[in-house]
């Protein structure tokens, strides 16, 4: 789906509620202001526009001229073409992006922006593909909720090799099922991590770093295991740890290390490197 907001409307929010939605090259459909006649402002479209719908994310695509993306699908979102937020909206642009599934979210190729604030929330689970990163640049900051209705069903994943960073901003990670930590960097900002049911695992690649100013870990498990390459691997400032049913363990580079809340079941293990 291609097109842009109508006159007047530059820096309004484009909203759209289908059954999928998939971020494509190829999208070719044409929407203007006009195809809304209640658009606002604020809102330029809010409507449901059939089972599925592809958008395209380039310069010129689906998106020029708005400030805030705000995509929401009863089931699947996927991102299959990388997407530069801040392209996708113009030269002006400074783009906060909202996906919300019913079921799943799958990052597939890159996402990344120079501004705004990236939040993804899925019902059931949130995937970042292998090799691929969201990458967000300035004070933009990251939320991913996996198991955003509560159920107690959805997991966030990433996968090898895969990426989160943030240069100034918080990164926040939610997920019900256990989260294994690749490389993650919130930069001068802060990361926090929660599972509700699972537990907060490495990724046992001594290479891979968590890395933020203050870490918080919130696990129903526990965070780390015993074994030089099954340790969380760390470079913080602050560490905030829960373990509510397990231990902790984690090396942190650097000799300084505040410690703040450290609450486990069982052992608690940490060491500076």
């Amino acid at each position: 789906l291609v097109g842009t907001a109508a006159a007047g409307y530059q820096g309004g929010r484009v909203s759209f509620d289908p059954r999928d939605i998939r971020i494509a090259n190829q999208g070719n459909r044409s929407v203007d202001g006009g195809d809304s006649p209640a658009a606002t402002p604020d809102e330029a479209f809010n409507e449901s526009l059939g089972a599925h719908l592809t958008f395209d994310p380039r310069a010129g695509g689906a998106f020029t001229g708005f400030s805030e993306i705000y995509l929401q699908a009863t089931r699947d979102i996927l991102v299959n073409s990388p997407w530069d937020l801040n392209q996708s909206v113009g030269p002006n642009g400074l783009a906060n992006l909202i996906l919300e599934a019913g079921r799943n979210i799958q990052i597939n190729q890159d996402l990344s922006a120079t501004h705004g604030n990236v939040i993804l929330r899925a019902n059931n689970n949130v995937r970042l593909a292998a090799n691929q990163s969201i990458d967000l640049a300035g004070t933009g900051s990251l939320t991913i909720v996996a198991d955003a209705d509560g159920n107690g069903t959805g997991n966030f994943t990433a996968e090898n090799n895969s990426l989160l960073r943030t240069q100034a901003g918080d990164i926040t990670v939610s997920s019900a099922g256990s989260v294994t930590l690749r490389t993650m960097d919130a930069g001068t900002g802060d990361l926090s991590i929660t599972t509700t049911q699972g537990s907060i695992l490495d990724d046992q690649n001594n290479s891979t770093w968590v890395s933020a100013d203050q870490l918080t870990l919130d696990s129903a498990r526990g965070i780390g295991a015993s074994g030089t390459n099954r340790q969380l691997d760390t470079s913080v400032n602050v560490l905030n740890a829960t373990a509510r049913n397990g231990s902790i363990f984690l090396t942190n580079d650097g000799s300084d290390l505040t410690l703040g809340t450290l609450t486990a079941a069982d052992r608690i293990n940490l060491s500076t490197s």
